[in-house]
């Protein structure tokens, strides 16, 4: 089938074989300028790197041009390039596979050349030395190496070149950091890129040991990845070497890697009873420095805090310039406080000496005065005294425990009546054979009545015991005061106990008195309230009427919806006359004017009487109703 379809390739191969050398590649291909022949008894030597053309060796396929004096200029390949398919005009070629070659040569004098035809073939060892046999229609076949025993030894033989490797550009990296990978290219003419031999090696293994150095990638894209030693900085020329096993390429670079500075770990660590802060691990720049806050628990203090050559300063801890991981640690104490006993004449405290407390904890004396005295009081750090034992609470700062001792005393006990008061109004301790005195002071508009008790006289307003030899009580009581005296003079104004009196003039001195009185008759339709009625009198000289209002209180009245009808009557002969002026329920007060003095009284009028009759079942519920809603008004406004 090839030959058929070669045929038809014939006039294509002549157009381009006619142009001679004009077609001829200027380039000599890699045969070897020494063995460069193959010989053909009917066409004589071929020479594989003729002056205008040369043969190339290719780790797959062949191109280029020989030169047989005989039969002219043979073409190895078509001019796309291989690896060839041998099926088409266009595309046809020697191959190599390893050792071997296969596919056709062209010659316009001899035509086909089959590289692996039947009986023979043609082979390439490692070393570039070719063998075997090639067969021409046209010239029979062509030996690729001279037998032993030919007069004249000929060999053909192609020269290995050596691989390439693509630049790298220098590279600059920071510590601890990586390249990456790079990516970089190989190739070899003769030698398939995937079989290539790629390493690497640095010149400073300090910096990037060697085991560092990490090729990838295959065939003809291979990538480099460099990682540099941790905590290392510096220059490194990094290597790389490519071999086909016979031959090498290699390109070197320079990677430096800039110094970053190292980051240290320190820890704090805090003991019971207090913390640091932060409370975490602290990642510091190398010959930084970092601080915490040292806090002891509420009753704690600081006791140490070391690591890292740090400094305290109050609450704070700084490290010294961190070059390695370190460790803060602090250790917290009990804070104590001192409780000193301080006892007064007369009595001790034991222990007399000082205490050491620690914080929150509580210490006990003994409380022991001498004979004849007793304990008054003790007091200080907030203690509580059960019989003789003092205990303190719970102590907080430093503080003192005081004892004070008094000898034994009697009680003097006032007891004022109503209307007064005794000043001092609590029992009073007097020492035996001792007085006290006590100021009896009655209430506005009463007076002293009588003071008793322990043996006591009374001077003015002061009372004072006999010497106390026991217990006993002194006691007053007061008598209401219903005597005003009053002066000469217009609108004389006297106010007394729910009583006021106003004169228009009052021409000669004298007094006045208003003295409450049982209630009397009441004007008909009225009643009188108890309590609202007063006798009224004066000794003083006056001219014109004279204002008299009397106050009164709610409770006293019968029925409150009645208060605005309150009157004020002033009894002579024997009657009551009604000298109303004003009814004031807001203060609570009614008045009237006169010209005469006498019994005095507020009058509420009655209500008239009703009509009755026998209610319904239903109507003597709605009585008691409102009975019941009257009282309830009743209490309310009491």
């Amino acid at each position: 089938m090839l030959r058929a379809l070669w045929a038809g390739m014939v006039a294509v191969a002549i157009l381009c074989i006619a142009a001679g050398a004009a077609w001829a590649a200027p380039a000599t291909g890699n045969v070897s300028a020494t063995d460069r022949y193959a010989w053909s008894e009917t066409a004589g030597w071929t020479d594989f790197r003729p002056e205008n053309g040369g043969v190339t060796v290719r780790d797959a396929w062949l191109s280029g041009y020989a030169w047989n004096e005989s039969v002219g200029w043979i073409k190895l390949g078509a001019d796309g390039g291989g690896p060839y398919a041998n099926d088409s005009a266009t595309d046809w070629g020697v191959n190599r596979s390893g050792t071997a070659l296969s596919g056709y040569a062209w010659s316009e004098a001899a035509g086909w050349i089959h590289f692996a035809p039947s009986g023979g073939g043609v082979t390439v060892d490692a070393g570039g030395g070719f063998d075997g046999w090639a067969w021409s229609d046209g010239i029979g076949w062509i030996h690729f190496a001279s037998p032993e025993a030919a007069p004249i030894a000929y060999a053909l033989a192609y020269e290995n070149g050596a691989p390439t490797v693509a630049d790298i550009a220098d590279l600059q990296i920071a510590e601890d950091g990586t390249t990456g990978a790079i990516p970089f290219t190989v190739g070899d003419l003769e030698t398939a890129a995937g079989t290539l031999i790629v390493t690497a090696a640095s010149n400073n293994t300090a910096l990037v040991p060697s085991g560092n150095i990490v090729v990838g990638g295959g065939g003809a894209d291979r990538t480099l990845t460099v990682i540099p030693a941790a905590n290392k900085h510096g220059n490194a020329t990094v290597t790389v070497t490519v071999s086909d096993g016979t031959r090498q390429a290699q390109h070197a670079f320079v990677l430096t890697v800039t110094s970053v500075p190292d980051t240290y770990t320190v820890t704090p660590s805090a003991g019971d009873h207090g913390a640091l802060d932060p409370g975490t691990a602290q990642g510091v720049t190398e010959s930084q420095a970092t601080s915490f806050t040292v806090t002891p628990d509420t009753g704690y203090h600081i006791d140490t805090v070391t690591g890292c050559d740090g400094t305290l300063s109050g609450s704070t801890y700084t490290t010294g310039a961190v070059t390695e991981n370190c460790t803060v640690s602090a250790s917290f104490s009990i804070d104590t406080f001192t409780v000193t006993p301080a006892a007064a004449e007369h009595g001790s405290l034991a222990p007399d000496t000082a205490q050491t407390i620690d914080y929150n904890a509580t210490t006990s004396f003994t409380v022991t005065p001498e004979t004849g005295y007793h304990v008054v009081t003790v007091t200080g750090c907030g203690g509580t005294l059960d019989g003789s034992t003092y205990t303190t609470g719970p102590v907080t700062e430093s503080c003192t425990v005081e004892a004070f001792f008094a000898p034994d005393t009697f009680t003097v006990t006032p007891e004022a009546g109503a209307y007064g008061r005794i000043v001092p109004g609590g029992p009073q301790s007097v020492d035996h054979g001792q007085s006290a005195s006590f100021t009896v002071a009655p209430h506005t508009d009463y007076a002293i009545d009588s003071v008793t008790g322990c043996g006591g006289t009374l001077a003015g307003s002061t009372y004072t015991t006999a010497a106390i030899t026991g217990d006993c009580t002194v006691s007053a009581t007061f008598a209401y005061d219903t005597l005003r005296p009053v002066d000469s003079g217009t609108d004389v104004n006297l106010t007394l106990p729910k009583v006021s009196v106003t004169f228009d003039e009052v021409t000669g001195g004298g007094a006045v008195t208003a003295t409450p009185v049982e209630t009397p008759a009441a004007p008909a339709n009225f009643r009188l309230p108890s309590g609202a009625s007063y006798e009224i009198a004066t000794t003083a000289s006056f001219s014109g009427p004279v204002e008299v209002c009397i106050g009164y209180d709610e409770w006293q009245l019968a029925d409150l919806e009645r208060e605005p009808k309150l009157r004020l009557f002033h009894r002579t002969d024997g009657g009551w006359t009604d000298i109303t002026t004003t009814v004031d329920t807001e203060a609570n007060i009614v008045c009237g004017e006169t010209t005469s003095f006498s019994p005095f009284s507020i009058a509420e009028p009655t209500p008239p009487a009703d009509p009755t009759r026998v209610p319904v079942m239903n109507g003597w519920w709605l009585l008691g109703a409102l009975g019941a809603g009257l009282g309830l008004l009743r209490r309310r406004k009491e």
